[in-house]
């Protein structure tokens, strides 16, 4: 500090020591606020980071289409067969796939079953994290194996060559597990079964989904208004890969804009704390100030000594913030998360988080000291001396 501001920041930094009973607290409350908000933000970034590349994983028709269901839930009326045959014989598409999300009864309870009729060009982009697609893919489109989610794997302890039990239209049945994939659609988790698997042992030809790809010639756009007006009588869903990807996104951002508020609480509460601690050093230091300004430092050397407090209280707690809130992040994607929701998510720590945090910190420290400052300030040296007295 005296390299930065002379004897003014050796009389600052002197401050902060001689008084750690109260900058100490005040110190540990913006180092708790500042090092939540780095956790969090680490959190939330990778999480989102996460979505967004299952996303691309995931989706990789053109157009989707579904049954509109006004209640909003996860489970949807079936599409009308006539319906579900004329987009099948659409012109201008290089494929399409038919899926069915239906639940089920099962050993370890209520089971949420994803059927879908999918391509092995897709299958082998399917996002897993036990198990390969390569291996995978025989025993599935047989309808002999199953996928499971991450979630479900760990609720129900299962790895590659488990077997699930389902209850199907010939009883209880057991499937093998072929592989375990990544899914942030479900905290509960969902079995994944191929769809011939699916009308085998389920008698079940309803279909609630359908996703196309556009062929050569074909923009999406055009094959998403093709397909608005091929079922402008039924209701459906009509949405393409970009625009559910984005709505997917804005509803992920909109889900977690209550963490921006709890760190504007803690930096508050942190403030506050900062703010009460100045204000007692205020008038315990009055006398001590009161003499410093007798024997010649100006109103604006006070202000700029009481302001190198705040500003070194700030810097400090910025600086041990840092670490504990890495600390914090590894905690709630490695154990809250994945404990919580079965999830695994990358750890993404970008450096602006961590400057950001030291801004704020600073910014937080010297806005609580400017009041407390502005009165030592001003405080006439004669009027502190003779109240002391």
């Amino acid at each position: 500090m005296g390299a930065v501001m002379g004897s003014m920041g050796k009389m600052a930094a002197r401050g902060v020591v001689v008084s750690l009973s109260r900058t100490g607290v005040a110190t540990a409350a913006l180092v708790v606020a500042v090092s939540a908000g780095i956790g969090v933000g680490i959190m939330v970034g990778g999480f989102r980071l996460t979505v967004q590349s299952w996303l691309r994983n995931w989706l990789q028709a053109d157009v989707y289409v579904t049954s509109a269901d006004r209640s909003g839930g996860r489970y949807r009326p079936p599409l009308d067969p006539a319906l579900v045959q004329r987009l099948s014989t659409l012109p201008g598409i290089r494929g399409f796939t038919l899926s069915r999300r239906v639940s089920v009864e099962g050993e370890g309870g209520t089971t949420e079953i994803f059927s879908v009729q999918v391509p092995e060009s897709n299958f082998l982009h399917y996002p897993f994290k036990e198990g390969s697609a390569q291996s995978a893919w025989g025993s599935f489109s047989r309808g002999e194996s199953v996928l499971v989610s991450e979630p479900y794997s760990y609720r129900h302890r299962l790895h590659p060559g488990d077997r699930v039990a389902l209850r199907t239209v010939n009883g209880m049945r057991q499937f093998p597990v072929s592989g375990i994939i990544f899914d942030y659609g479900s905290d509960t988790g969902i079995v994944i079964m191929s769809r011939a698997g699916y009308l085998r042992h389920f008698n079940d030809q309803s279909v609630d989904g359908m996703s196309f790809n556009a062929g050569a010639g074909m923009t999406v756009p055009a094959l998403a208004g093709l397909i608005r007006s091929r079922g402008r009588e039924e209701m459906i869903t009509v949405i393409s890969n970009a625009e559910l990807r984005r709505a997917t996104v804005e509803v992920f951002d909109r889900t977690f804009a209550i963490t921006s508020v709890l760190r504007m609480l803690t930096m508050l509460v942190a403030f506050v704390g900062i703010l009460s601690a100045l204000m007692a050093m205020q008038v315990e230091r009055a006398r001590e100030l009161a003499v410093l300004r007798a024997v010649g430092l100006t109103p604006g050397e006070v202000w700029g000594v009481v302001c190198g407090e705040t500003v070194l209280i700030g810097l400090i707690a910025g600086l041990l913030s840092l670490p504990l809130g890495i600390i914090e992040a590894l905690i709630l994607v490695y154990v809250v998360n994945l404990r919580s929701f079965g999830w695994t998510m990358q750890l993404s720590i970008e450096p602006v988080y961590l400057v950001q945090a030291l801004v704020l910190s600073v910014t937080a420290a010297l806005l609580a000291g400017i009041y407390p400052s502005l009165v030592i300030a001003r405080t006439s040296p004669a009027v502190a001396l003779k109240e002391e007295e």
